[in-house]
């Protein structure tokens, strides 16, 4: 299973910049960015967490798929709002996890968790086991590889950033 946290940036400031009612707003359009495509993608909603939403999928390939289209959705609307820009942090895991209804729990999930925590503007960052379940592809690349210790985590974890400004996924750019 491929788990997938979002994490809207700088909501802090955003919701004392802009006021409760217009944060909401934007919070609502991140929202259904965000279920859109992990809809189209087949996925499945977990939770809403605040300013940001867990989801699983079936496969590697999907998720980053999702993860791309749904930076890509929020590029397109930051293009078409200048003044009240999203900037979307993205964590992709892959492993076991234990599910209790309406929720999934254990280290694949804390990890997904601790990788989210760690991206900033635009990054979709993955575990080094996402990157090998994942497989590469032309639509997209990883890069910025490096070590870190993720809180809780005894051992650093190799963390990966998906390049995904240069390539195009859409459903069919990754094969699923």
């Amino acid at each position: 299973m491929s788990i997938m946290f979002t994490d809207l940036e700088g909501s802090t400031e955003l919701v004392t910049l802009l006021g409760d009612e217009e944060y909401q707003m934007l919070l609502r359009k991140h929202h259904a960015i965000v279920r859109q495509q992990v809809a189209d993608h087949n996925g499945f909603e977990v939770k809403a967490l605040g300013d940001g939403l867990m989801a699983v999928f079936s496969g590697a390939r999907r998720a980053v798929a999702c993860a791309i289209d749904i930076q890509r959705s929020i590029e397109d609307f930051n293009w078409h709002n200048p003044n009240r820009r999203l900037n979307l942090c993205i964590g992709l895991n892959v492993g076991e996890a234990i599910k209790e209804e309406p929720d999934f729990f254990g280290s694949a999930v804390v990890l997904a968790a601790r990788l989210v925590a760690q991206a900033t503007r635009g990054q979709i960052l993955v575990s080094d086991l996402f990157r090998k379940v994942g497989g590469t592809t032309i639509s997209f690349q990883y890069v910025g590889d490096g070590w870190k210790r993720l809180k809780g985590f005894a051992a650093d974890e190799h963390i990966h950033e998906i390049e995904w400004r240069s390539g195009r996924s859409g459903n069919g750019g990754v094969a699923s």
